[in-house]
């Protein structure tokens, strides 16, 4: 009979680049399997799920074995209306998936200091990060060392960071050091950063933001065609 792991990982290697989350969350550790089948997978990692399922008959009943949570990462169209249906959260963000699958590392376009960035920005973070509205959490990523600065002469002048569930985001610049390449800086710093401890970096970009698109394009990230919805009850 096939480990749970092993069941899991041959139904999300079917399509890698839409299950990369899920897959790295496996593979790093942390995550627990819920239950894995032919037909699906259901994770549970930090207060979230994630689920895949072949069509909506089979994501119920992996809907079967979840609990109640604030969070859903559905991967298919059909999973997110199940959750949908049975959840009934207020929010949703959608996404295409996106990896870095050489294995070469990144050159910076742009010189920079980066260091964590430790719990004395939070007051920062939260003033210049576009989408601040959960302070706890914040706190979180800078307590665990998951939220990295660029410094210019000693002014903090963009972060970056890593969320929860293992994918590269909170990128922002501030205006003053814009157009300077300074984003691609930072997003190069956290793709090598995953590439030497042997990880996949992948991150997770809101549909409507070609901007962030076209800045994983440029350092060679492959983009799901697919997307993921993200499903909260806040």
């Amino acid at each position: 009979m096939k480990a749970i792991k092993e069941t899991a990982m041959e139904y999300l290697l079917k399509e890698p680049l839409l299950h990369m989350d899920m897959m790295e969350n496996i593979r790093r550790g942390g995550a627990e399997i819920l239950h894995a089948s032919e037909k699906g997978v259901l994770l549970l990692k930090s207060g979230a799920y994630f689920i895949s399922a072949r069509d909506r008959e089979a994501a119920r009943h992996l809907l079967s074995f979840a609990g109640n949570a604030d969070l859903f990462n559905a991967h298919q169209s059909h999973c997110a209306r199940a959750v949908a249906e049975k959840y009934r959260y207020p929010r949703k963000i959608v996404c295409h998936q996106a990896a870095y699958l050489e294995k070469e590392p990144l050159k910076a376009e742009y010189p920079a200091e980066i260091r964590p960035l430790d719990e004395s920005f939070l007051p920062f973070i939260m003033e210049n990060y576009t989408h601040a509205d959960d302070e706890k959490y914040i706190r979180n990523r800078l307590q665990t060392g998951n939220l990295f600065g660029a410094f210019e002469e000693g002014n903090l002048a963009g972060f970056i960071g890593v969320h929860d569930e293992g994918s590269i985001g909170f990128l922002e610049v501030l205006p003053p050091y814009r157009r300077r390449g300074l984003a691609v800086t930072l997003a190069v710093y956290l793709t090598n950063s995953f590439l030497e401890r042997g990880q996949i970096p992948f991150s997770q970009i809101e549909t409507f933001n070609t901007a962030s698109l076209r800045l994983h394009q440029k350092l060679r990230y492959t983009v799901s065609e697919q997307k993921i919805w993200w499903l909260m009850n806040n």
